[in-house]
């Protein structure tokens, strides 16, 4: 299947408009926006490391703190912005706008209720320190707290691993660049994928009050990532043929 979709789509003013943006542009905007994430949680470091990521209170009054999990958090997002800087062209992308859109909600899904319970806290004090408690548990039993950061820290290490191999070829939207078939790469073909999910699940399964809000949330997140794979699968596979089926082929994906 062709990593340009039907004409009526490849042929939009939206896709049009996607084609004629020079690659720059996107490198651009892409340091910007997550050098600036950076630049503004940076200070955390120093007016207490210890405090961030999750923790426990033992009876004791002595507190367990993970901040490892934050680390890694925002290691990726170094890494993103070396990865746009050093990016290569792409030989292939996908001009479809739904895929476009599609990848583009599921690359920032997880910020979605950070920026909720921010705008929120901007608006009403109350209504934000509402929204935060209907999202996350009152209080963590240790179990929780070393489940969530064992998930977290896991598939955060494994986003960094694949963010690190991939470097040059990283895109939000589908697009091909280099086929990386090397580190995490050479056994899962989503390595970056996976690890999200793996972190989320210790984020909205664990540390996250159990409603079907969490639930419907978690589960949509995984539904869009299969999806973006799946997308990415078509164009790797337009670019570059056999070599990419011959990948396929010895290296794990969900549902095939």
């Amino acid at each position: 299947m062709r990593a340009e979709e039907p004409d009526q789509q490849s042929g939009s003013p939206i896709a049009r408009f996607w084609r004629a943006v020079p690659e720059r542009v996107f490198r651009l905007l892409g340091v910007a926006f997550f050098g600036a994430l950076l630049l503004i949680r940076l200070p955390d470091y120093f007016n207490d490391f210890w405090s961030l990521g999750p923790w426990y209170q033992f009876p004791d009054g002595s507190r367990l703190r993970l901040p490892w999990t934050r680390v890694l958090v925002d290691l990726t997002y170094v890494l993103i912005v070396v990865s746009y800087v050093v990016r290569i062209p792409p030989r292939e992308r996908s001009v479809n706008p739904l895929h476009i859109a599609v990848a583009m909600l599921g690359g920032f899904w997880p910020l979605l209720p950070m920026l909720a319970v921010g705008v929120a806290d901007r608006m009403s004090p109350s209504v934000g320190a509402t929204l935060d408690q209907l999202l996350w548990r009152e209080s963590l039993t240790l179990v929780q707290v070393l489940g969530c950061t064992g998930l977290m820290i896991a598939g955060n290490l494994l986003d960094v691993w694949g963010y690190a191999t991939l470097l040059q070829s990283f895109s939000i939207v589908p697009e091909a660049r280099e086929l990386k078939i090397t580190g995490p790469y050479h056994v899962v073909r989503h390595p970056v994928y996976l690890g999200q999910v793996i972190a989320q699940a210790g984020i909205w399964l664990v540390i996250a009050r159990l409603t079907l809000f969490a639930i419907v949330f978690f589960g949509a997140f995984c539904a869009i990532q299969l999806y973006r794979a799946k997308l990415e699968d078509r164009v790797l596979a337009e670019a570059f043929g056999e070599q990419h089926r011959a990948w396929r082929s010895r290296t794990f994906w969900f549902g095939e």
